[in-house]
């Protein structure tokens, strides 16, 4: 069940971007931020039709980040823009979205962060 104020995944990142702006994140930094976010915003709507931060799971997370590496899946969902990543670049992903989803759950938008392990087990309390 997602969080009473869960916010819609597009929103969510918005807001997010928005305030990193805020704080001074630089512009490079920001477009990277927003490129990973994209990415897997567009992943959960296409793959698993989920539009809201609040439904995201950690077999969500887990599925986007090995797509990462599956060089078909990656053209298809970037429209041919990209094929498969590193180790590196997954990293980096995984460190955008856990600070995405840390900031969702301090704003009350999830219930619990998403990309880490032991959330699917809280979400069932």
């Amino acid at each position: 069940m997602p969080s009473p104020k869960s916010i819609a995944l597009y929103w969510g990142i918005r807001r997010y971007l928005n305030e990193c702006q805020r704080l001074a994140v630089k512009p490079k930094t920001l477009r990277w931020y927003e490129q990973k976010l994209h990415l897997f915003r567009v992943y959960m709507a296409q793959q698993y039709h989920i539009a809201s931060a609040g439904l995201v799971r950690y077999a969500h997370v887990q599925a986007f980040l090995a797509a990462l590496q599956d060089e078909e899946r990656m053209s298809a969902l970037s429209a041919g823009k990209q094929g498969a990543v590193t180790d590196a670049t997954v990293k980096g992903y995984r460190q955008v979205l856990t600070a995405f989803f840390a900031w969702c759950e301090s704003r009350g938008y999830v219930r619990f962060n998403p990309t880490k392990a032991s959330s699917d087990c809280k979400s069932q309390h």
